[in-house]
Formats: C-alpha cells, structure tokens, sequence
C-alpha cells in the first residue's frame, strides 16, 4: 500500500516550504551579517536550517500512514522489512550517488581547464573517504546535505523497530521520545544526532493522527505557530545546554522546532482551506523535486555568493543563488530523481531489478549432483532362503560399496556369497539386510529462514499484536 499523492499534495508543499527556508540558510551561512543586518531578520533567515525537522517530520509520516491506514481499517496489516529498506534505498541512492560524484569530479575537471568549482580542491579525494562518504558514515564535502541525508538514512533503518513499538508499546515508544530528546540536549549524545529522531518518531504520530485523530488537527495552526515563536526565542538558551555546547554546530536541536513542525503537518492536512491553499498554488510540483533541490543547494549558493557578490552586491547575488539552485534542482530530479521519487514507478522499477535477479540466479544456480547405479535382480523361490530383497542404501553408500568391490555384478556376487554362508551356519534371517522396524524413517528437514514480514493486528490487548 502506498500514498495517495494527489490526496497528500500539501506534505509536498511543505517540502517546498522547508527547502525554501533551508536555502535561505545556506545564503546567510554564506554571507553572514551582510545580508540582514538587523540581528532579529539574520536570526529569522538562519533558523531556515530547521526546515530540516519538517523533512523529518514528514518522512515520519509517508512511512507510517499507509500501513496505520490499513491497520485500523482491516484489524491487521503486515510491514515487509527487506522490500521496506529496499524501497528507501532506491529512494535515496541515485540523486545522491549523482550529486555525490558531481561534487568530487567537477572540481577536478574544471581544473584541468584553469576553472573552479564549487570552490572544492582540484585534487581527487582519497578512495576510502569516497566510499565512507557514500555509505553515509563521513560528512565531508563541503555539503550540508550529505550530513542531513546520513542523519535521515539513520531515521529510517529504525522505522521497522519505532513503528512496532508504536503499535504495539506506545508508552514505551513516547519514553523514547523523550529520552533522545534529553540526551540530545544534555550529554554528548548530541554529536551523534539523537535529537533528529524525536521529529521522525512523530511523523509516525502525525500519521496516526490523520487516521484516527482528525479533530486534533483544527488545533494545529495555532500550536506549531506558538511553538516556532517558543523556539526562536529559547534557542540562544538551548545552545548553551551541555549537549550542544560539547559539540557546537548549527544542528541544535531545540524541541520546540520539533513540536512545531509536528503540529505544522497535523494542522495542514486537518484543514480543508489551507490543504486545497498548499495543493494548488504550484508549491506541490516545486516540493516534489525538494530532495533534488537540498542535495544541489548548499555547493550551488555558496558557489554563486562567492563569485557573483564583487559584481553584483549582496541581494542580487543572493537571489541568483536561490534561483539557480532551484533550477539545478529541478534539472537533477528531471534526470535523475523523477523515476525513484515517484511511488508506482519506484515500485515497478523494484519489480523488475527483482525479476532480473532471479532470472540471474536461476541461470547461475548450480543444481545437486546426481549419481546412480542399478544392482542385477537376484532370482530366487519364495521359500529359498538365500533369497533377499536389496537393502535400502543411500546412492552415496551404494557407490562406495561398488568402489570396493569393483563392479555392480561383484558386488552383488559378494552379497550373494555371504546369504550362502549365513545359510550354511542356519543364522542368516533377512531382518539384517532390511530396515530395521524402529527405524525412525524420514528426518524432517529443517525448517526455513524466519520469515522478514513484520505483522501487526489490533486487539483487545497490546500483547495480542
């Protein structure tokens, strides 16, 4: 089950909304003091950097509500994990590999032709930094977003394991809210961004809240309103609590922001007039090329207010950033992006990497090896005594007796030599050359790998999940 994109257009213009505010960020960052010089207008634009809780926030949410939706409406729902952390994956990895590669090759190819890009060094970086930064475990590159997108992949390899708590433990799961966020803010915890999962963890309530809660969302508006002007003013405080201070860095992740940014899509989605407001001024169709846009954003500003500001002052400079990044944006999801973003093509491409590996498999495999042999029949009366049925032998003992004795004929000639003989001595009984009536007969193979679907069920009890 996937979501309705046209029924949830607004999530993509928030999207829009927040990547807006992050380039705005990334301006100030990048011309600091200069281009509000009033200290309230500077702090407003570079509090844009927590339009990265709304990503979060809504990333919470498109995970959650499909299966929440079905969950209430039939009583049972199922979440399989490997699809689950395939589908991100596809998701994510290609605009990212492409604008990862773009940031390491430019610089050096410009180079080659007396140019500069980006302002990255003309010189091929190390292969080990390259492959830590594309598993998500550097943030290098002068790219605030590859830090974003490694705090955000974290997010969701835990979403299997939040959502069942959810579902299953939602006291446990508030608990750990809490915790994270308080670890976040006092102790050094917060270099590792556990403060990012409060946000995503009530994506996941947001979504339940949508399904079962819509009246809470006429409360929205004034709560996210009343909890962003909380958060501005406490954030010169927050950033002196022992977390951020044992790791300074703009990524402080004030809680306020969070509960404002919950409330943000609570309140969006729960009111008609702004819904059908947010889904129709062309916000929608810019916020599906957000991912593109954040990627590109920070090297394309910080590039463009170095070079553009001599010549062109502050303001236009700034606002040619913020254009061209938009546009580089849109290009990159035009090229790269558009078929992993989209849910059914994502699925349909799925589908058919799945199909070629198992078409790949299936030529590759290698089947058993199988051997056989055939023993001469042995004639014989039924009242001769010297007449016994064939043994039941495995195909690899048969061939180990035929291996010892030479050929199938001498082995059976062996085998009929020696019911001679017990028939001489009067103590040959068939009962030694048959299975044995205790045999316990057929071992059960064992059984299979444990299946990786995760099935949730609502009952009269959490346990009953």
């Amino acid at each position: 089950m996937t979501l309705n994109t046209h029924r949830f257009g607004y999530l993509d213009a928030l999207r829009a909304l927040a990547v807006a505010a992050i380039l705005l960020y990334e301006i100030v960052e990048h011309a600091p003091g200069l281009l509000f010089p009033n200290p309230i207008g500077h702090r407003a634009a570079f509090a844009g950097v927590h339009g990265f809780e709304i990503f979060l926030v809504i990333s919470g949410f498109v995970l959650a509500y499909p299966t929440l939706a079905a969950l209430h409406a039939e009583g049972a729902a199922s979440l399989d994990v490997w699809r689950f952390v395939a589908g991100r994956l596809m998701r994510v990895l290609p605009a990212y590999f492409a604008v990862l590669a773009a940031t390491i090759l430019l610089p050096y190819a410009a180079a080659r032709y007396g140019l500069t890009a980006f302002g990255h060094p003309a010189i091929l970086p190390p292969v080990q930094s390259i492959m830590t930064q594309a598993v998500f475990a550097q943030q290098h590159f002068g790219n605030d977003a590859f830090w974003a997108l490694s705090v955000q992949m974290r997010t969701f390899l835990l979403f299997p394991i939040l959502f069942a708590i959810y579902v299953r433990k939602p006291v446990l799961f508030y608990a750990l809210a809490v915790v994270a966020g308080a670890a976040d803010l006092y102790t050094t915890a917060h270099r590792f961004d556990v403060g990012a999962a409060p946000a995503f963890m009530l994506g996941i309530v947001a979504a339940d809240c949508r399904v079962r809660f819509p009246v809470i969302a006429r409360f929205g508006l004034p709560l996210a309103i009343a909890a962003f002007v909380g958060a501005f003013y406490l954030d010169p405080l927050v950033a002196t609590l022992p977390g951020p201070r044992s790791s300074p860095g703009i990524e402080n992740w004030n809680p306020l922001w969070t509960i404002g940014a919950f409330a943000l899509v609570v309140g969006s989605g729960g009111l008609r007039w702004i819904e059908r407001i947010l889904s129709s001024c062309g916000l929608p169709q810019l916020g599906a090329a957000a991912f593109a846009i954040a990627l590109v954003g920070e090297p394309v500003v910080a590039y463009i207010m170095r070079k553009a500001t001599p010549t062109l002052g502050l303001p236009l400079a700034a606002a040619n950033a913020f254009a061209v990044a938009i546009g580089l944006g849109i290009i990159v999801w035009l090229l790269v992006d558009r078929p992993f973003a989209d849910p059914v093509q994502r699925r349909q491409t799925f589908e058919r990497i799945v199909s070629f590996v198992r078409q790949l498999r299936s030529r590759l495999a290698v089947g058993p090896l199988n051997f056989e042999t055939s023993l001469p029949a042995i004639e014989g009366g039924e009242g001769d005594r010297s007449v016994i049925e064939m043994p039941t032998f495995s195909q690899g003992d048969v061939a180990m007796l035929i291996k010892r004795s030479g050929t199938s004929d001498d082995l059976a000639a062996e085998i009929q030599a020696a019911a001679a003989r017990f028939a001489e001595r009067g103590s040959f009984d068939p009962f030694y050359f048959g299975p044995r009536p205790d045999d316990p007969g057929e071992v059960s193979a064992p059984q299979g790998e444990a299946n990786t679907t995760i099935h949730y069920h609502l009952g009269p009890s959490s346990e009953s999940a």
